[in-house]
This record gives C-alpha cells, sequence and structure tokens, in this order.
C-alpha cells in the first residue's frame, strides 16, 4: 500500500470521525421516543433508506415509516 501525506491522512481521520459523529446522533435520536421529525431531519429531501422493511425514498417516506414503526 502506497504511504499517504499528512494530508491526506488526517482528511481520512476527521472524515472517519465526522462518521462516527452521527452515527452516534442518528443511534441517540432513534432512541427518543416521539422524535420522528427529528430522526428524519437527519435525511436529505432524497435520501433512500433500505432495510428488512423495504425500500423508503424521500423524507416523506421515512417519516411514514418512522411514524408508522
Amino acid at each position: 500500500m502506497a504511504q499517504l501525506d499528512v494530508e491526506t491522512r488526517l482528511a481520512n481521520l476527521e472524515a472517519k470521525e465526522e462518521i462516527r459523529e452521527f452515527i452516534a446522533l442518528y443511534c441517540s435520536t432513534n432512541d427518543k421516543r416521539g422524535a420522528v421529525e427529528e430522526l428524519v431531519g437527519l435525511f436529505t429531501d432524497d435520501a433512500v433508506m433500505r432495510n428488512p422493511a423495504g425500500e423508503h425514498s424521500g423524507r416523506a417516506a421515512i417519516t411514514e415509516y418512522y411514524t408508522k414503526f
């Protein structure tokens, strides 16, 4: 594997940390009862969520899924 420069390594570490922080935020928001709007707010307007219940495209469909869930 080629050695990466310091800036690239730092950028990779920062990106990984942002992902970890987002996952923690998603999990903690998901644990709140009745926080559907807050949870759905984490998704972009054109998000596609796939899970064992199917595919949910867009915030409206994701809101419907979490409201029923």
